[in-house]
């Protein structure tokens, strides 16, 4: 995983760039490649791409670090621009945001037996509003538009209809 970018005592801005090896998809003359188990980086969740996470983060019971699909980050790599804020000690507004193209290392065949790799693009918005200490409220806004890659699950066929995913969540957080 890399950023590229600028920071200040607030926040950072730049680029992100993460890759995660895993399992290359390996025809099977039942047609069940999708049924064995998945090694690697299984349930693994990034590191410093945080915040929402739309497509990751599924097994993550972090509370305030987003709620995604639950894919794992086998065989992934993400793209795309970031923006972090926050300055909890003024107990002001916070914000992380960020958009990314996931894409496959290696492509994986869809329903109809094409080779995909272009997972999506996921655009990620988190608000946190700090009402006083320890004491927070979080408001997120989540879009995926799915490519051909894309699947429900990490052991699913990837499906030729695609529908755009919207994500809405709040949440309170309190910290003792």
């Amino acid at each position: 995983e890399t950023e590229l970018g600028t920071h200040w005592p607030t926040g950072k801005l730049g680029l992100r760039y993460m890759t995660a090896t895993g399992d290359d998809y390996r025809a099977y003359s039942n047609g069940q490649a999708y049924t064995r188990a998945v090694k690697g980086y299984y349930e693994i969740t990034p590191g410093s791409y945080t915040g929402t996470r739309l497509y990751f983060n599924g097994g993550n019971s972090t509370v305030d670090l987003g709620g995604g699909l639950g894919h794992s980050v086998n065989n992934t790599r993400l793209t795309g621009l970031f923006v972090d804020y926050a300055n909890p000690s003024k107990q002001t507004v916070g914000y992380s945001g960020g958009l990314y193209q996931l894409q496959l290392n290696h492509a994986i065949p869809d329903n109809q037996g094409h080779l995909q790799r272009d997972i999506g693009v996921e655009w990620d918005n988190m608000m946190t509003l700090y009402l006083r200490k320890g004491l927070r409220i979080q408001l997120e806004a989540n879009v995926l538009l799915p490519g051909g890659a894309f699947r429900v699950s990490d052991t699913s066929v990837p499906n030729s209809r695609k529908d755009q995913f919207l994500q809405f969540i709040g949440r309170f957080v309190y910290s003792f």
